[in-house]
């Protein structure tokens, strides 16, 4: 699967640039919710996101998974990251 995040520029972030070290998928070495963090902050940076946005979005993808037993870093804390967690499981259970 080929994930991608389109700036403001239409220029394409794509996971695949960021998908592998020496042959192995980097999602092994640091889980899809860490690696979609990572994306997520450095495409904020670098279009000059408020950093209100870049930590409420951050936090809606760290939180994600919902419980820290489940694989979440953090858990919700907020109605949006809630709401991205109770999306998640819907999906996961499709």
């Amino acid at each position: 699967m080929k994930i991608e995040i389109i700036d403001s520029e239409q220029n394409s972030l794509s996971l695949w640039k960021y998908s592998e070290i020496e042959g192995k998928q980097i999602n092994v070495f640091v889980g899809h919710v860490a690696l979609s963090f990572a994306l997520w902050n450095q495409y904020a940076l670098q279009e000059d996101v408020s950093e209100y946005i870049r930590y409420n979005v951050g936090h809606c993808i760290l939180a994600s998974r919902g419980r820290k037993d489940w694989g979440s870093p953090v858990e919700p804390q907020t109605p949006e990251a809630f709401f991205v967690h109770q999306i998640d499981m819907l999906v996961s259970h499709c």
